[in-house]
């Protein structure tokens, strides 16, 4: 490596992580934070928060960071988080929702600090710096030597951890309705990771807004003049393969619409928001919006693709139960499982994350297609052959044992994973009251709802299946499920329906 010093910026409103095998001198300037990693301390992370910087706006993005999905979320990563005094609430607050193995929050007046990794013996030490630079800008850099440091050829240039984990995310508004653009804008330009590069009044205007602007995201509003949101996705999408999120008023008359946008190749939708739910709603828009720009681009022109039928049956297996758990892009994967289906199947529940009216509207849509009956699950309703039961939105769903016979407990209570329903509730329902005779599926999603009840599934004796990343919208729930040991079986989605009877004709043998 070269001795000659190397500056790169670093700016308030992206994460920084370590490359390479060491940690580099850093130098960190008022209202910029550095988060620090490296592969020698691979379940230590450093986050420094200057004192004059936006502590909340630099924890919502770490929030969202890869880092914290990947390690911090699994309960796998030791955090040093150091901050001021004056950040120290919020930072207490963020810290306590992060399932880590180690927490320690270090109090010290942060202006200009300075940075090292001691690779001998493997710690992180920050010192204060009287040499920093007075700019608007911090820097990073390499240095040739330092009393702390173990040689300069150990030393590797701190930089963005790659395009697709810190890019911003540009996003192009589709609404007829200036209020809602507005309100929608307002809400996505609270994270710093994205951008809204456009707004569209009309269809006609989006194609010229496409080329101009070159988004990662559309949201798309399903009521416009010209033509709905569902025709022009069917326009656009073919052409230009850009993952979009719909907006809907959440409603029984527009969940037709909502689901033909999925099955065209949409990967998500949103609520509808106002102002009076503007702060209840804008962390799940942000969530979704960063979820679609990561998400599987849809190459869908029309229709569905092909359906191989499993051969045989599940008749005489009354007794297995068969638990799915989805989330985003889960409702065009839920269908694509059950249409591998035989007509006489054993029991199934489901849990896909879906909102109050639309749940029973996806119910009533995948009934209409097969010949066992799939509805949405009511309380106290018997679980038996033939009957898909899907957990009614806004509630949670489990299954109980009683007076001999297995039946589902729907209730009002609080969210599980932030989800109502959640599929965590359903598997750890399963595992604790039907135990080895289950199988368990974590289909797409976002996050890691459904992944520690897998595991206690798997636990009991049930076999488990995970979607594998090629094929999910998001690999969110099925990479934490194989991340902590609950898939037993990793499969591409064409193949779950033939695995589950696979392993029904084996607990049959």
């Amino acid at each position: 490596m070269s001795q000659t010093d190397q500056t790169i910026a670093i700016s308030p409103s992206r994460v920084y992580v370590l490359e390479g095998q060491q940690i580099a001198h850093a130098v960190v300037d008022r209202g910029s934070f550095l988060v620090l990693h490296s592969p020698l301390a691979q379940k230590t992370l450093c986050v420094l928060i200057p004192v004059t910087a936006n502590a909340d706006n630099i924890l919502k993005t770490l929030s969202h960071h890869p880092l914290f999905i990947d390690k911090g979320f699994h309960g796998n990563l030791i955090l040093k988080c150091i901050c001021d005094q004056s950040h120290l609430s919020s930072v207490e607050d963020w810290v306590a929702q992060l399932r880590l193995t180690e927490k320690k929050i270090v109090k010290k007046q942060i202006g200009d600090h300075e940075t090292f990794f001691l690779n001998e013996s493997n710690r992180l030490r920050i010192g204060a710096n009287t040499n920093a630079p007075k700019g608007t800008e911090a820097t990073a850099k390499t240095v040739s030597t330092s009393p702390t440091a173990a040689s300069a050829s150990n030393l590797q240039l701190i930089k963005s951890s790659g395009d697709a984990e810190n890019k911003v995310v540009k996003v192009l508004i589709v609404d007829d309705s200036a209020t809602i653009r507005d309100l929608l804008e307002k809400i996505l330009c609270q994270d710093p990771m994205i951008k809204i590069v456009g707004k569209a009044a009309r269809p006609s205007e989006v194609e010229g807004l496409i080329v101009s602007t070159k988004p990662d995201v559309i949201t798309l509003d399903i009521h416009m003049p010209e033509m709905d949101g569902v025709t022009l996705l069917k326009k656009i999408q073919p052409l230009y393969h850009i993952p979009t999120v719909m907006v809907t008023s959440i409603s029984l008359a527009e969940s037709d619409q909502v689901f033909k946008a999925l099955e065209i190749g949409a990967v998500d939708y949103i609520q509808k928001p106002s102002f009076a739910e503007l702060k209840a709603l804008a962390p799940v828009i942000i969530e979704k919006i960063k979820a679609a720009a990561v998400a599987k681009k849809s190459n869908r022109t029309s229709g569905a693709p092909a359906i191989t039928k499993v051969s045989g049956s599940g008749h005489g297996l009354s007794n297995v139960l068969i638990a799915i758990g989805a989330s985003t892009g889960g409702t065009e994967a839920i269908k694509h499982v059950l249409s591998t289906f035989p007509d006489q199947i054993p029991p199934v529940v489901i849990t896909q994350h879906i909102p109050p009216v639309f749940s029973a509207a996806f119910a009533n849509r995948l009934n209409d297609m097969f010949a066992f009956e799939v509805a949405e699950a009511k309380d106290n309703e018997p679980v038996k052959p033939n009957r898909v039961l899907i957990a009614p939105g806004g509630f949670q769903m489990r299954v109980i044992m009683a007076n001999g016979e297995l039946r589902l407990r729907i209730e009002d209570t609080p969210p599980v994973n932030r989800h109502k329903p959640s599929v965590d509730v359903l598997f750890n329902s399963v595992a604790e009251v039907v135990g080895k005779k289950s199988i368990g599926i974590l289909l797409t999603g976002m996050g890691d709802d459904g992944a520690r009840g897998l595991v206690e599934m798997k636990k009991k004796g049930s076999p488990t299946i995970a979607q594998n990343e090629q094929t999910c919208v998001v690999f969110g729930m099925p990479k934490a499920a194989i991340e902590r040991g609950g898939a037993e079986h990793i499969l591409p989605l064409d193949e779950v329906g033939a695995k589950i009877f696979s392993l029904l004709a084996k607990k049959a043998a």
